[in-house]
């Protein structure tokens, strides 16, 4: 009976061993730079979106204009790059198992429109509550 244990114990630590590395090769990672007019855009929010599911993963552009996305998984995606003083731009890519897929985003200087927002407040009298 303890060799029965012993051998089932073995069994699922070669089980679970092998079960990581096959997990994690159903994930992907996206990596890409951006750039204006040659020169790398450091601090660029990166946003990836799933089409199907609308899952988000989000990244920051190193001060070299790369950066990357991991743990992805296959389908269409939808990656957007913003940064202050630069017009967003956005690429759609496709996702597929074993594929290192790598974007270059060209940025162009600019200024995003910012719209107003109105806050109203209403001036109200305090009451004084006593209790007797």
């Amino acid at each position: 009976m303890r060799h029965l244990r012993v051998r089932l114990l073995a069994v699922l630590v070669c089980v679970a061993g092998f079960a990581r590395p096959a997990f994690s090769q159903n994930t992907i990672t996206l990596e890409g730079r951006a750039v204006s007019a040659g020169a790398p855009v450091a601090g660029a929010q990166v946003t990836a979106v799933n089409i199907a599911t609308q899952e988000t993963a989000r990244a920051t552009t190193r001060p070299n204009g790369e950066f990357r996305l991991l743990g992805l998984f296959a389908g269409e995606y939808t990656v957007a790059v913003r940064a202050i003083g630069f017009k967003p731009v956005s690429q759609g890519v496709q996702l597929v198992i074993g594929q290192r897929a790598r974007l270059e985003f060209a940025m162009e200087k600019g200024v995003a429109e910012l719209t107003a927002v109105n806050v109203v407040t209403e001036l109200v009298k305090p009451v004084e509550v006593r209790r007797l």
